[in-house]
């Protein structure tokens, strides 16, 4: 049997005899006036196909089948996928996310991701889809509040990070409103946020110059409390001279610590030393 009428989230997981599990992160999205507000966010045009991370109880999932997405619904707990099948509103797929071929459930044209990411794997998943970004126009994630300031942080702020970096190349970031803790169940100890991906279509950098852009960002992150010119050293074995000579043509001061670059301080310091990394 589907969706009742006037049935809540809460209730239609009593009846499906689904209890969170702790092992998988399961908090599940039960507020619908939330829900709402994501497929707003993720806007998919009628027939738009959107891959959603987690579906959980199906709240997200029908409420972009109703503004007219193809859905293919990405559930790791067997017990649940089997519910959301019935419920009919989603090409329901069992497994974990982290190890989805996006491009290949999706074989044409441009997609959206969107999901209510799992707190203790929110950056695997993250990076799982930046990593496959081919087709990828915009993703929609619900994650802890302290994980989007991560993602919006600018240089400087106590909450810039590597991730934050990562991201930032690939797409334009924008924080769209926060999220109560009674908004799920079961309850969190901590409020959640709701964040925007839009992927950007000029990222050009030949392949060297983004491998060594992704190799100093995280060596720079590891060792935050050092100047840049002694957390990169290791890096660059062709001598002090040589990594001081990137720094002067990359308009970077090696005295500075990572946390203070931005993007295009990093990529312009990337690029300089892209063919003398170890």
């Amino acid at each position: 049997m589907g969706a009742r009428a006037g049935e809540s989230a809460v209730q239609k997981l009593r009846r499906w005899g689904v209890r969170p599990r702790k092992s998988l992160g399961q908090c599940f999205l039960v507020e619908r006036g939330v829900t709402e507000r994501i497929a707003a966010a993720v806007d998919p045009a009628p027939g738009e196909a959107v891959i959603e991370i987690g579906a959980g109880s199906g709240e997200l999932t029908a409420a972009l089948a109703a503004r007219g997405a193809q859905v293919w619904a990405l559930e790791l707990d067997r017990n649940l996928a089997a519910h959301l099948r019935v419920e009919g509103n989603a090409t329901v797929l069992e497994g974990d996310a982290r190890r989805a071929r996006f491009r290949d459930l999706v074989p044409l044209g441009p997609f959206a991701v969107t999901g209510n990411l799992p707190y203790y794997c929110t950056t695997d998943l993250v990076l799982h889809v930046l990593d496959h970004r081919e087709g990828v126009s915009r993703a929609v994630f619900l994650v802890q509040r302290e994980y989007a300031d991560r993602l919006c942080a600018p240089p400087g702020s106590k909450s810039y990070g590597s991730i934050g970096v990562f991201v930032s190349y690939f797409a334009q970031v924008e924080r769209l409103f926060t999220v109560p803790a009674e908004a799920f169940h079961p309850r969190p100890e901590v409020q959640s946020a709701v964040v925007r991906l839009t992927f950007r279509a000029d990222r050009g950098l030949e392949a060297a110059h983004e491998r060594a852009l992704f190799k100093v960002t995280r060596r720079a992150f590891e060792q935050r409390r050092k100047q840049l010119g002694t957390a990169l050293r290791e890096l660059v074995p062709a001598g002090r001279d040589e990594l001081q000579g990137a720094f002067e043509r990359a308009g970077v001061d090696p005295r500075r610590r990572g946390e203070t670059l931005s993007l295009e301080e990093f990529m312009a310091l990337a690029g300089e030393l892209k063919e003398r990394l170890s």
